[in-house]
């Protein structure tokens, strides 16, 4: 009698069974890492518009004509950047928003603002780990 070589269904149903637990745990874990280093571009936007505003207000003492106020995007297009005028010209906010994918599943900072008093906060960030 020859003997049969191969995988039974039950043993093929054991691997993707394994594969698909794996796979759970492991693709949430991806993302949420992609998330948090696509923050740095939320980040280093918003740092670089705080700055060109500050140099506007250098030349002008006002922050209410500085070509950044409005809203662009960032550099690798992940957030909406807006920058708004507050106390008359005298201060400003700038706020990140995501803007494209993977960002806009990013439950852990939805949005993230800078002043011109140097100011950081997200939301919700509930446990600060956005800035």
């Amino acid at each position: 009698m020859k003997q049969q070589k191969g995988f039974t269904l039950i043993e093929v149903m054991i691997v993707v069974a394994i594969v698909g637990i794996i796979a759970a745990i492991a693709i949430p874990s991806y993302l949420e890492s992609v998330r948090k280093s696509n923050r740095a571009d939320a980040k280093a936007s918003l740092t670089n518009a705080a700055h060109q505003m500050q140099r506007c207000y250098t030349l002008n003492n006002t922050f209410t004509d500085c070509p950044m106020v409005g809203t662009t995007t960032s550099a690798e297009e992940f957030y909406n950047i807006e920058v708004t005028v507050t106390d008359g010209g005298a201060g400003f906010t700038a706020t990140a928003t995501p803007a494209k994918a993977p960002q806009t599943g990013d439950s852990d900072c939805t949005s993230m603002t800078l002043n011109n008093l140097g100011q950081k906060d997200a939301t919700p960030d509930n446990d600060g780990r956005c800035w």
